[in-house]
């Protein structure tokens, strides 16, 4: 095997560098083009822990598998796997340096044998093997230096435009009326199926992920009661202020509102019993992530429901070339993103009921310790709807 080797000095406890880099739950958060992450085994942290996910080599996307096989707790891990074929065999080790961390990162491949595998590693296999192990250790100091989410692929985050755009929406109280429009004025009725999918008892605790204004609150209010706990976590200032105003004009005092990022939620495992998100996902910049701690903040049994926009399909289908670059620009929407595959695949008993000739979706499923050999309730086309 060939190996590869970097580190690089975190301004954060070692404790913390160790706990975020162990937890798949951020692996989208850092390691460099990660995307459809699944636990394979029953314990997700930890010795014996397994995991199946895509990632980049090169222009292509390939399925990669590995298992922990040494486990130090607080100082080192070791994964052995398989990616496109060949094997690898990973580390990370952390170090207490200062009030700091020191994390050196390892990665030992498999070559093609003979002249020319020699020659494939030393024209495209290491440098792609090193360009992706200095991406994600990039992305990790930006995570612990707090800054904006990296640039992925050459690309810009797109967090401030992001920004931009829903503090304006915020600013001017426009955003309901757009939200309606949106909907195709079937809003309160598409909201409600979003909250039954959810299927909330009385006492209920609720995380609403990118409330924006708030307009989720009222029919969480009825399904989780005046004894339940509704969170509204949304990035944008703005926005939250209308959804304050909302709060305290009808005296729901069961209503918490928190200013954060979806792709970097703080609060503990398993603390709500349902997380609900509508019309934010697909403007979240990191998406999956954002997913990921959508999951991890579900307990057990409870379910997570995304409502969102999807390219219209059937006879509305010609209009797409004009609405989905409207919606681009005006709402950061990115049509692109496999937001349904994704919970597809963090989810048991999944399902998809589409709206207004699909271009709304409500999916839902349960969080279940294991995912595997589930079966899966079959969608119904986006165009029956």
């Amino acid at each position: 095997m060939k190996p590869v080797e970097k580190k690089i000095m975190l301004a954060a406890p070692p404790g913390d560098v160790w706990s975020f880099i162990t937890d798949p739950a951020h692996f989208g958060d850092y390691v460099e083009g990660y995307a459809h992450g699944e636990v394979l085994s029953g314990n997700a942290v930890g010795p014996g822990s397994a995991f199946r996910w895509k990632a980049p080599l090169g222009p292509l996307r390939v399925g990669c598998e590995e298992r922990v096989v040494e486990w130090d707790e607080g100082e080192r891990v070791t994964y052995e796997g398989r990616a496109a074929g060949a094997g690898f065999r990973s580390e990370m080790r952390v170090k207490p340096v200062g009030t700091g961390a020191e994390l050196t990162v390892g990665i030992a491949y498999d070559v093609p044998p003979g002249p020319a595998g020699a020659a494939l590693d030393s024209l495209f296999i290491r440098r792609t093997v090193e360009d992706h192990v200095s991406r994600s250790l990039e992305n990790l100091r930006r995570v612990f230096e707090g800054a904006e989410s990296p640039r992925k692929n050459g690309a810009p985050s797109g967090i401030s435009a992001v920004r931009s755009m829903y503090s304006m929406w915020g600013g001017t109280g426009m955003y309901d009326a757009a939200a309606a429009l949106t909907f195709m004025f079937r809003g309160t009725h598409i909201r409600r199926r979003a909250v039954a999918a959810l299927e909330l008892k009385k006492g209920a605790r609720v995380l609403d992920l990118c409330c924006g204004t708030g307009l989720n609150f009222a029919p969480l209010r009825r399904a989780a009661g005046a004894e339940g706990a509704i969170t509204g976590l949304d990035y944008t200032r703005a926005m939250l202020d209308r959804a304050e105003a909302r709060r305290d004009r009808r005296r729901w005092n069961n209503v918490t509102l928190v200013q954060g990022d979806a792709a970097r939620l703080c609060f503990p495992d398993g603390c709500f019993d349902g997380v609900i998100s509508v019309l934010g996902i697909s403007a979240v910049t990191d998406f999956v992530p954002a997913l990921a701690h959508a999951v991890r903040v579900c307990r057990n049994g409870g379910r997570v429901v995304v409502c969102d926009g999807h390219p219209f399909e059937g006879r509305l289908k010609p209009l797409n070339p004009l609405m989905v670059p409207v919606y681009r620009r005006l709402a950061c929407w990115d049509s692109g993103k496999d937001v349904i595959g994704e919970l597809r695949n963090r989810l048991s008993g999944f399902g998809v009921e589409w709206f207004n000739g699909g271009s709304i979706y409500v999916a839902s499923g349960t969080k279940t310790t294991a995912r595997r050999g589930v079966r899966r309730r079959k969608d119904k086309s986006p165009a029956a709807k």
